[in-house]
């Protein structure tokens, strides 16, 4: 049996919980709050699935035990640090997924972490944490783009805008941004920080399409500074590659219902991947040569995260699956690049040639 060891008992922490028991793997949770862990067993838990058991172990203090699988679901802040002690430790695991963002925009820890990943490289595999690049839609999306002529690529803008109470309502235990990392740019929190499934799913077409590398970076915030909070609320970025296509990636915490869609120009059509365009749909539309055609993929929440579940399990058995992989730690690295140069960009207010 698969032995996995989650960090965090919020709500990531639970999703992945679900989708790796789905799975009959062993799991362990690790949580430093003994309140968050009682609030997963007796009430987070139970509410979304239905059940509580017994089987999945509670653990307030760390385990050096062997691992195959380690999930790091925790606030961005710790994310590189246990990263960094489990590469470390001599039972380092097999497996080892971060989940996004990568690290705090100030990119502290990641050079050593790099280090490390380099050195382990061929006995740990790494992956990031942006699940939606696994998803039905993803795979519905890529399929279309290698079938239809939509002849020349003309523009690639990214979509994701979500206000504060969409992730409250996951996270019932808080209230506003400042109950957590949220409300704290330095901390991990924010628009371009929280909501960079965007930016990665920009980074991700871009790639499949071969546009090149990023080389220039521009970006507007509106920046929220308010008592102790202090975050973006908006940040727009314009991203230049190197073969010199340029494209858009707008993400928020003000906009009510959210929008998360990803759009692809060419000329001869067009393409649009959507999460969560209805409830509990995810979609692709799409027009070529004047046909237009939808896909509309039936989803629950849970089914985010199964994708992710499914890559790891077989990243154990397949060593070339890290290199070929969509959520490759290698593109969480880039987007937190993009992320650090963005917030740069705007403090200076100009663009910034620096080839990611």
């Amino acid at each position: 049996m698969i032995k996995v060891k989650i960090y965090g008992a919020g709500s990531i922490g639970n999703h992945y919980a679900y989708a790796c028991y789905k799975k009959k793997w062993n799991i362990t949770i690790i949580d430093k709050d003994p309140k968050a862990l009682v609030r997963m067993e007796k009430k987070i838990f139970p509410s979304r699935y239905g059940f509580w058991d017994k089987k999945i172990k509670l653990l307030s203090k760390d385990v050096n035990t062997y691992f195959d699988i380690i999930i790091i679901g925790t606030p961005p802040e710790s994310h590189l640090k246990l990263a960094i002690k489990n590469l470390k430790d001599k039972n380092r695991p097999k497996v080892l997924q971060i989940e996004k963002p990568l690290c705090t925009p100030d990119l502290k820890n990641l050079k050593e972490f790099i280090k490390l990943k380099n050195k382990y490289k061929s006995k740990v595999k790494i992956f990031g944490g942006y699940n939606h690049l696994l998803t039905e839609n993803t795979k519905i999306a890529e399929k279309i783009l290698k079938k239809e002529k939509f002849g020349k690529f003309l523009g690639l803008n990214s979509y994701n805008n979500e206000e504060w109470s969409g992730i409250f309502n996951a996270h019932f235990w808080l209230k506003s941004p400042k109950d957590s990392y949220l409300g704290f740019l330095k901390r991990g929190g924010g628009a371009l920080c929280e909501h960079s499934h965007g930016l990665a799913a920009w980074l991700h077409y871009s790639k499949y399409l071969k546009l090149g590398n990023i080389k220039k970076v521009y970006a507007k915030m509106k920046l929220i500074k308010k008592n102790s909070l202090f975050y973006d609320q908006t940040s727009i970025l314009t991203l230049e590659t190197t073969k010199g296509f340029v494209g858009t990636v707008f993400q928020d915490t003000i906009t009510k219902p959210a929008l998360k869609k990803l759009r692809i120009q060419f000329s001869n059509g067009y393409l649009e991947t959507y999460v969560n365009y209805k409830n509990n749909l995810d979609a692709v539309i799409y027009e070529c040569n004047n046909k237009k055609k939808e896909y509309f993929i039936k989803k629950s929440r849970t089914d985010d995260f199964k994708g992710m579940v499914n890559h790891l399990g077989e990243s154990l058995k397949n060593k070339k699956l890290q290199k070929l992989s969509a959520v490759s730690i290698t593109r969480s690295i880039e987007t937190m690049k993009i992320i650090n140069t963005a917030f740069k960009s705007n403090q200076l207010k100009k663009e910034i040639s620096k080839k990611i």
